[in-house]
């Protein structure tokens, strides 16, 4: 379960409107798996409204948050799928650290795709219980704390090849983002060949049951260095079922 954030005894949710970052309360039980079109979100704090471009009078379904947020079917439903995770696996200290566990690309109201992180916590206001979902936007702080845990990120465009990497990956690779540019076929390079089976096997499951995979593998930095990278990725699908 999800341990109840500090709160208050209050009759509303005014509060969360001074709280600067995105948040919105959704009343329990919900079943994200089979979300009916009358499941509303219980309230939306004026900066969640600003993102998503929602009148502060207009009562917001889920599943329309979700059409505006991920129109993508394909990843909607990928989306869901992590949210439902975090549900049943939330038995943690804080919802700050629990932010960490999902990101998701986001689309919003101008136009503009960010990437943020989702928190969850747990507030009972008599014999009513109710979610809290905040909303984190990458940022440098998030940059810092990637740096402090010694991890980086990256996503790979399969149909075109382009490949991203945070600015910690960089680091932890020793590589110039000056001068280097990340893509498969440098991946590939960087990689003992004896262990590129292994590694083919994992991305290739992955592609064919769209689960998370985990696995450990040697890595040529960029200094000379060898290091052991313990990595973990996912597909996602369009809405062709196209990875």
């Amino acid at each position: 379960m999800c341990k109840p954030l500090p709160h208050p005894s209050i009759p509303s949710f005014a509060l969360f409107d001074a709280f600067p970052l995105p948040v919105m309360v959704l009343k329990k039980p919900i079943n994200w798996s089979s979300l009916g079109s009358q499941q509303t979100i219980e309230f939306a704090n004026a900066p969640f409204r600003t993102v998503f471009g929602v009148e502060a009078s207009s009562k917001l379904l889920i599943n329309d948050w979700l059409g505006r947020a991920y129109p993508d079917e394909a990843y909607q439903a990928w989306v869901v799928k992590q949210l439902q995770h975090l549900v049943q696996h939330s038995d943690l200290q804080s919802t700050s650290s629990l932010g960490l566990q999902h990101a998701a690309q986001t689309d919003c109201a101008e136009g503009r795709r960010r990437l943020f992180y989702f928190s969850l916590g747990e507030l009972v206001q008599g014999q009513e219980a109710y979610q809290i979902w905040v909303l984190n936007e990458v940022n440098h702080a998030d940059d810092l704390i990637q740096s402090a845990m010694n991890i980086g990120a990256w996503e790979v465009n399969l149909k075109t090849g382009k490949t991203q990497w945070s600015y910690q990956l960089y680091e932890l690779y020793r590589e110039d983002p000056r001068t280097f540019s990340p893509s498969l076929e440098t991946f590939w390079q960087k990689i003992p060949k004896d262990e590129h089976s292994k590694i083919e096997h994992f991305l290739e499951e992955g592609l064919q049951d769209g689960q998370s995979k985990h696995f450990v593998h040697k890595h040529y930095r960029g200094d000379g260095s060898i290091a052991y990278i313990d990595m973990v990725g996912q597909a996602v699908f369009d809405s062709q079922g196209e990875p």
